[in-house]
């Protein structure tokens, strides 16, 4: 690409674990402009939800690592994701407390609520339950973090899909070369092609079945007024014959308006104007 005067960036999105100074190093040279890390809280429950296989937590590797990387590249922006469940929806400012150690103008704010297979079933009924509950209680979340000077980031409503996943040229790759169609359908099974020395090769009728869905062929989408923000909302979720919408159906004028006010105290925040709440 610099040899043809073409610009080119990527991203990508990772556990952070693995990420240390000499993998950080090469960032800036491979024009990668920004990762998402997730970090599930403060260390109790981030190491509650991410462990190792062992059961060792990962909480303190990843925030070392972290620190690597802001210090040894310059273009780099990282967008932190927490996602919010039963064990800590409660606990958002001691997340934010975490993440004040690292420059504020290379970071942004994601929140999102837990959702899965059904492996866990009771696990994700009680998320259910308490995202039905609590869902506009989220833009609290984004409040809270504006307030205290950081960018936040929602991509429902600043992109005309529902994820990266509904993009054709999108695939996730395992270790040993199979391919997936998105982060939550990733096990034996789920597989849609293979890696190979000729390039990705699909298994044609499941590529096909995962990429069917169009929003604007459902009724049920044609009469939301989100449509076309979300395109449907999760793909995984309609493969598997479910509703995939997301969280801001139950109420989109009321949260387009929260987050509005949001985005405008952010900037206030930036400017260091005086603001009330």
């Amino acid at each position: 690409c610099r040899e043809n005067n073409v610009d080119f960036h990527s991203s990508m999105s990772t556990n952070g674990y693995l990420l240390d100074k000499e993998k950080a190093e090469w960032f800036d040279r491979l024009e990668i402009r920004n990762v998402q890390i997730t970090i599930d809280g403060p260390e109790d429950v981030h190491n509650k939800y991410r462990p190792l296989k062992g059961g060792k937590g990962t909480f303190d590797t990843i925030v070392e690592n972290l620190e690597n990387l802001f210090r040894v590249t310059e273009k780099l922006q990282v967008t932190f994701r927490m996602n919010v469940g039963p064990d800590n929806f409660h606990r958002v400012e001691e997340f934010l407390n975490v993440l004040e150690r690292f420059p504020k103008d290379r970071t942004r704010v994601y929140f999102r609520w837990i959702f899965g297979s059904n492996s866990r079933e009771f696990f994700f009924r009680k998320v259910y339950e308490i995202r039905d509950r609590e869902s506009l209680n989220i833009l609290n979340f984004y409040e809270s973090a504006a307030k205290r000077g950081f960018n936040v980031f929602l991509p429902v409503l600043v992109q005309n899909r529902y994820c990266e996943y509904d993009c054709v040229s999108s695939v996730v790759i395992g270790p040993q070369g199979e391919l997936y169609p998105c982060t939550v359908r990733v096990g034996k099974g789920m597989e849609i092609g293979r890696l190979t020395n000729r390039g990705l090769e699909y298994d044609r009728k499941k590529y096909l079945k995962w990429h069917s869905f169009d929003a604007f062929e459902s009724e049920e989408c044609m009469r939301c007024k989100l449509l076309p923000v979300c395109m449907g909302g999760c793909r995984s979720a309609r493969f598997d014959g479910k509703t995939g919408c997301p969280e801001e159906k139950k109420d989109p004028e009321k949260f387009a308006r929260e987050w509005y006010r949001i985005k405008l105290l952010e900037r206030q925040v930036e400017r260091h104007e005086a603001f009330e709440i």
